[in-house]
């Protein structure tokens, strides 16, 4: 709903107020992204309430939480602006080719590394102030291979059909074939870091789970001061490909940091049964890989390229036989996050999973 406000500001608000308008649409998003909830918190009984306790000690606890949160909230901010105004130190365009690939390459980690994070993070909250530690190492655990196994795959389509998505979103008006290579191999330097983007969500939730706010902030500001360092370095070298670059080195520095850091914490994340799912989905990621690149070129002989119609359906058709390979190897595999899938499919579509009676009557 957030975005679809911000949509109506462009597509409606900015030919009647300009530049305002896309102001006027993030305050119309934010205002749907709170109206949303409301009929879910009406059902569970919620009614407000005007209740001043600032001296309760709960109060007290998450203001001294958020100050920290805020903090890294602003870091982040402040880290893409400096990145920003470096790129705008480099050729014409640039500023909008590293924006526009940051853009794309954000959305799987939108749908993916945030969404499960939000998700699971009740879970967390709940299961720390329980003190049941092992619950929530394996709920952790879970999340992990369930972020890796949608992630990876999408890490694959993005880094070999990159050309093929921005040229599908982006290539109209004046933005000729020249930037669509620029875009899409900035997108690909964005893509190495897309697993790590999409934990970092939820690592941080494990550490505010625990009632720590501060280890995430500082791990966040080690990774944008080494953001702007190894920036400054590889524009010189690599230009705007650089800066994405430097983007994706910090994204993984920070990821591994933060893991390490909650290990610390927790004792152990269960990596033996994440890197087993891991082994299970590079194999069905490298079979994916395969079927992607060698369908793509006889596809781009029987398709028209310079049409839109064309490269979309060079696009999907390797795409989707890429993932179709990628589910069933890892169905062949018996990865547990392939059986997780279908019978969350199944349920959402009203299907009894069979099996599972099997299971129970035996």
């Amino acid at each position: 709903m957030y975005n679809v406000g911000i949509i109506i500001g462009a597509l409606f608000f900015v030919p009647v107020w300009g530049t305002m308008g896309l102001a006027y649409g993030v305050v119309l998003g934010a205002l749907l992204h709170l109206i949303i909830q409301l009929p879910a918190l009406i059902r569970l009984g919620y009614k407000y309430q005007n209740i001043w306790q600032w001296n309760n000690p709960a109060v007290k606890e998450i203001a001294l939480l958020m100050i920290p949160r805020a903090l890294g909230l602003a870091v982040g901010q402040i880290n893409l602006i400096v990145i920003t105004v470096m790129a705008s130190t480099l050729s014409a365009g640039s500023v909008a080719v590293f924006n526009l690939a940051n853009n794309l390459q954000y959305f799987p980690i939108g749908i993916i590394g945030v969404s499960f994070a939000i998700a699971a993070f009740p879970t967390l909250s709940q299961l720390s102030a329980e003190n049941k530690k092992e619950e929530m190492i394996a709920s952790l655990s879970h999340t992990i291979r369930q972020i890796l196994f949608f992630i990876i795959p999408l890490t694959i389509i993005f880094l070999l059909l990159r050309a093929q998505i921005v040229r599908v979103i982006l290539g109209s008006g004046q933005f000729d074939w020249n930037d669509t290579i620029l875009t899409a191999d900035t997108l690909a330097f964005f893509s190495f870091s897309l697993f790590a983007q999409s934990l970092i969500y939820l690592l941080a939730r494990g550490f505010y789970a625990l009632h720590n706010t501060w280890i995430p902030l500082w791990i966040g500001i080690v990774s944008a001061l080494v953001n702007i360092a190894a920036g400054i370095y590889l524009k010189t070298e690599l230009g705007v490909l650089g800066l994405a670059l430097a983007f994706s080195l910090s994204a993984i520095l920070q990821m591994s940091m933060l893991w390490i850091a909650l290990r610390h914490k927790l004792g152990t994340l269960d990596e033996t049964n994440i890197l087993n799912s891991l082994y299970k989905i590079s194999v069905g990621a490298i079979a994916m890989a395969l079927v992607i690149q060698l369908l793509k070129y006889p596809l781009a002989s029987a398709v028209n390229m310079n049409k839109f119609w064309g490269i979309s359906t060079q696009g999907a058709v390797a795409g989707l036989a890429g993932l179709f390979i990628y589910g069933l190897i890892c169905h062949l595999l018996r990865l547990e996050e392939v059986e997780n899938f279908m019978m969350g499919v199944r349920r959402r579509m009203g299907l009894r999973d069979v099996r599972g009676e099997v299971e129970e009557n035996k």
